[in-house]
């Protein structure tokens, strides 16, 4: 059925037009991953965690997740856990939202994400929010905050995503940013709405990377894409 949709889509796109919305008639998912367990951080996990944390925290950010990929599962709760503490002390408001115009994945986000998708997955996850936010300021340089360009930026980077981590870990990772940050719970509904989009914008163009961003572009000046101002 989708194959089906997916083809009408890239048919229309053909000739000008827009395939129609998807996500405004699905459930939104607002779960996201589950929380990290302390009580299941042993002083053992705890003490190699600390001891990972300081032996690699010079390393490249990729290498970082590479090596962050091949510990046992209770000492990636417990590095997990240490990057939230750190970030607690370091930025007292650290979950919450610093810059409202990117999309900014935090380590302990990406730990937390690399738990269940693996690490090296979450990464690219981040860079392709990098590169989406980017985008946005040079498209969109007025509106990056509840406007046009906020919207192509959740767009592109959910489609994106989608594209190159699959379906399912676009919605995860884009569903468990809107809960692992704090804001406005208008801005994200808006959010979780235009990831939505985005994920549905990959699978009407086939995952051709320039068809989806060409819906992404379009969705947002015509309305199907939600914007708060």
């Amino acid at each position: 059925m989708l194959a089906k949709i997916a083809a009408a889509a890239t048919l229309t796109l053909a000739l000008g037009l827009t395939p129609l919305a998807y996500a405004d008639t699905q459930e939104l998912d607002t779960e996201g991953f589950s929380s990290v367990d302390r009580d299941r951080i042993t002083p053992t996990a705890e003490a190699d965690a600390e001891a990972f944390i300081e032996q690699n925290r010079t390393l490249p950010e990729e290498e970082f997740w590479q090596e962050f990929d091949n510990l046992s599962l209770e000492v990636k709760l417990a590095v997990t856990a240490e990057l939230e503490d750190a970030a607690a002390i370091a930025h007292p408001s650290a979950q919450t939202r610093t810059d409202y115009t990117r999309i900014v994945l935090s380590a302990a986000e990406i730990a937390q994400c690399g738990i269940a998708l693996g690490a090296s997955k979450c990464y690219k996850a981040k860079q392709l929010a990098d590169h989406a936010s980017n985008e946005a300021y040079r498209f969109y340089p007025n509106s990056t905050h509840n406007g046009r360009g906020d919207a192509w930026r959740h767009c592109w980077w959910s489609a994106s995503m989608t594209i190159d981590l699959g379906e399912p870990a676009a919605k995860l990772i884009g569903t468990n940013h809107e809960k692992y940050t704090t804001g406005p719970q208008a801005e994200k509904e808006m959010d979780l709405y235009n990831n939505a989009q985005g994920r549905w914008a990959a699978v009407a163009a086939g995952k051709d990377w320039r068809k989806a961003v060409k819906f992404c572009h379009v969705w947002s000046g015509n309305g199907i894409l939600r914007t708060l101002n």
